[in-house]
């Protein structure tokens, strides 16, 4: 494993970084909150990635995540402009999971515990969202704003009484 600055200039390792890091590296100092990302070439998030195919809210996994999952636009891979790209596609929509246009998936976290378990949920909904498509007509079990208005009820129930 390589050990890079948010310069990108290595710090540890043998071997040279990934092509991804100016993506990593530019989610990492645009946004502070970020301690672990996860990028991968699944196969479901990325068919609606190709297809250019957000992920509505129609399971549980897509409700953790926090909203649904966007598709940030197309840029070439191991570019910084792949970076930025989703960086704008999660400031709208789901803020932890965001679809690279014909190319993967991108999560984040708090941790890169947390950014992989973000990597699994979506891809989980992306699966099931994938399955539904097959059935039927996937019914959205509710919109972003309803989402974060329950979210938010639960936030304020959870305090404690003064």
């Amino acid at each position: 494993i390589s050990v890079v600055k948010l310069d990108e200039t290595i710090v540890e390792g043998k071997y040279r970084p990934s092509s991804e890091t100016p993506m990593h590296t530019m989610m990492y100092r645009e946004r502070p909150n970020t301690g672990g990302i996860c990028h991968t070439h699944s196969l479901y998030a990325t068919g609606f990635a190709i297809v250019k195919r957000e992920i509505p809210i129609i399971c549980t996994a897509s409700m953790a995540l926090g909203g649904t999952i966007p598709v940030a636009d197309f840029a070439f891979p191991g570019t910084e402009a792949v970076g930025r790209s989703a960086l704008a596609a999660l400031q709208k929509g789901c803020r932890q999971a965001v679809l690279l246009q014909n190319h993967g998936l991108l999560t984040v976290g708090s941790t890169l515990q947390k950014a992989f378990g973000n990597a699994i949920k979506a891809e989980e909904a992306a699966h099931t969202y994938s399955i539904a498509i097959q059935v039927g007509k996937p019914v959205v079990i509710m919109t972003d704003d309803e989402l974060h208005k329950l979210l938010a009820q639960r936030k304020d129930k959870s305090r404690p009484v003064d």
